[in-house]
Parts: C-alpha cells; sequence; structure tokens
C-alpha cells in the first residue's frame, strides 16, 4: 500500500520472542518528515493492518528520516539490513531477526536469527545466498562482510 503513494523510503521488519512486530519506515533526510506524513503512514499501516485482521497491538510502526548516500558507514550497514529483511519478506521468510553491526569503517557482520525449529543446512545457505546479493546489488565489496546465521530458541534472549 505504501508503494501506491509514490514515496521513495526502506521498510525494515523486525519480530522477536512473541513481542509486537516492528516496522520502520525509513525517508530520505530530503524527505520532509512531519506530522502529516506521519500520520498519513499510520492511516495506511492501521487500514492494512484491519484489512488483514491482525491485532494491532501486535505491531508497532516507527517512521523516521535516515541519511541519503553521504551518510555515515554504519548507517548504510542499518539500512542494509533493512533491505536484507524486506528480500526475506519476500522470499516468505516470516520470523526473523537481523542485527547489521559496522566492525570498522569498511567491514561488517550481519547477524540473521530464526527461529531454530525453521533452520535447517538447506534454509542457512537459501538465507546466506539472500542476503549476499543484497550486499552486491547495493554495490558493497562482499568480502568486507561476514554473514552469520543461526537460530534461537523461544525466550532466549541475545
Amino acid at each position: 500500500e505504501l508503494k501506491k503513494e509514490n514515496l521513495q523510503f526502506t521498510l525494515q521488519h523486525g519480530e522477536l520472542n512473541n513481542k509486537p512486530v516492528e516496522f520502520t519506515v525509513k525517508f530520505p533526510v530530503e524527505q520532509k518528515v512531519d506530522k502529516a506524513l506521519k500520520d498519513k503512514i499510520q492511516s495506511i499501516a492501521s487500514s492494512v493492518i484491519k484489512k488483514n485482521k491482525f491485532n494491532p497491538e501486535q505491531i508497532k510502526i516507527n517512521v523516521i528520516n535516515v541519511l541519503s548516500e553521504t551518510q555515515d558507514f554504519k548507517s548504510q550497514i542499518d539500512d542494509l539490513g533493512g533491505q536484507i529483511g524486506l528480500k526475506l519478506i519476500e522470499n516468505n521468510y516470516k520470523a526473523f531477526a537481523i542485527e547489521p553491526n559496522a566492525l570498522s569503517e569498511k567491514e561488517a557482520k550481519i547477524h540473521i536469527k530464526l527461529p531454530v525449529e525453521n533452520l535447517d543446512e538447506s534454509t542457512k545457505l537459501k538465507i546466506q545466498k539472500i542476503a549476499t546479493e543484497v550486499i552486491q546489488e547495493h554495490n558493497f565489496d562482499l568480502s568486507k562482510f561476514t554473514i552469520n546465521v543461526q537460530g534461537y530458541l523461544e525466550g532466549q534472549t541475545y
């Protein structure tokens, strides 16, 4: 539904341990994120939630600005984590968490966590492939990245 609004944005998703699903809608710094835009996004989200009969108490929506191409490496890696999350959703992965981490100004580690019961060696390889493709699509040097796919148990914290 947001794509129909013809806005430039990134959507980041996170879900872990039966807590509310959190969606963060990120706009480039050039886009003014004022109360009217936030209200519009919230309204669209509410209608999608209602239309799909989701529990609104289990979904949290954030609307923020991010830096543009001039952003620092850590911010780029954080946004890259959001892009990997979008691609995982497109590939029907529903429950996961992504922890992007800039280790230096040129190296990064991406942790992707899935429920243990959904993670076998084949799935691990598929998720690594998706993350690798997203990194390459965004013109990052793949040799500077470590991708770690692991399982988590219900109630486990990190």
